[in-house]
């Protein structure tokens, strides 16, 4: 089962797995016991903190 959600309880009670998406691109993917909501939101941010580079 897919779920998508912005409710980090939701996604700890529910999931085994979770990939953070930013930008179209997974950024991490938590599971076990790296799986809670403040590892979540460390992964959640974590994304933005770096500007893209490109050229």
């Amino acid at each position: 089962m897919i779920v998508s959600s912005t409710d980090l309880t939701e996604l700890v009670e529910l999931c085994d797995r979770v990939a953070v998406f930013q930008r179209g691109r997974i950024v991490d993917t938590l599971s076990g016991d790296g799986l809670s909501e403040q590892e979540l939101s460390l992964a959640m941010d974590a994304g933005f903190a770096t500007p893209e580079t490109g050229g």
